[in-house]
């Protein structure tokens, strides 16, 4: 990641598509659909920031007047030698169907995606509710780990979990499952993905969300049916359970003649 001389959200339609082809965090972002493109910026498609008037999309007050913190940021890089070899290092790129790329001058600036500046611009951020930056804040986590990592189930557990600073101790307590499940995560030496229980354990213990879950499941090749009563407990549990023990959450199960998570054998 080249250091920038400065940031901003203000991006043209065509520097987003060029983004797009080339940068596969910023795919990420926009393939989740959280974000959308609204007068010139990448921002959260929330109520509070994107008011659809009749049929468009515009952004409200309250977003004009805090866009820095509530919109994807792009670093700027004025042009130099390493600019350049940069922008030459990308010029090559594969064009969507129904589009016609061709070669374009250098410019005098090269715009490059960058989430950490997004998420540092979040958290600094005291002026609005706590509860929506949260969420924000969890949809960029979500993002982060997905790109910063290759997309194995384990690995992004173990990114999941150094986040957390999670210790080994600590790891037992929260899922009731083995020191040697921990290790397996943070160092990734292996070559079968975890199984459901595990999965499923690891979310429960650390309170992560339904699409995050669900994001692991799927890079383990794995989803939750509908038709199994198993996994609708499981789906209630990370739905509704957020705050909840691991004892408790294996109490439920119990009560419900459902096998208990953190089992030895997972």
């Amino acid at each position: 990641m080249p250091d920038f001389n400065e940031y901003t959200q203000i991006v043209s339609v065509e520097e987003g598509l060029v983004e797009y082809n080339r940068n596969p965090a910023f795919r990420e972002c926009l393939e989740a659909g959280r974000f959308a493109y609204v007068e010139g910026v990448f921002v959260f498609n929330d109520p509070l920031l994107v008011a659809d008037i009749d049929g468009k999309l515009m952004l409200t007050d309250f977003a004009n007047k805090n866009l820095d913190k509530f919109t994807l940021s792009f670093g700027v890089i004025k042009a130099s030698k390493q600019t350049e070899e940069l922008f030459e290092s990308q010029e090559s790129l594969e064009c969507p169907d129904n589009l016609e790329c061709t070669k374009k001058e250098k410019p005098g600036t090269h715009k490059h995606f960058d989430l950490r500046e997004t998420k540092a611009r979040i958290e600094a951020d005291i002026s609005f509710p706590s509860e929506i930056k949260e969420e924000w804040l969890a949809e960029v986590r979500q993002f982060e780990c997905q790109f910063m990592y290759d997309h194995t189930c384990w690995r992004m557990i173990g990114s999941l979990l150094k986040e957390n600073h999670t210790t080994p101790g600590d790891f037992e307590r929260r899922t009731l499952l083995s020191k040697r499940t921990y290790y397996r995560a943070v160092k990734d030496e292996h070559e079968q993905p975890p199984k459901m229980s595990t999965i499923i354990t690891i979310a429960a213990g650390y309170g992560f969300d339904l699409p995050l879950t669900k994001k692991l499941l799927e890079l383990a090749g794995l989803a939750l049916s509908p038709a199994d009563p198993e996994h609708r407990a499981y789906e209630f549990i990370i739905r509704a359970m957020k705050e909840y023990t691991i004892h408790e959450k294996n109490k439920l199960l119990a009560d419900s003649g459902l096998k208990l998570l953190g089992d030895e054998e997972h």
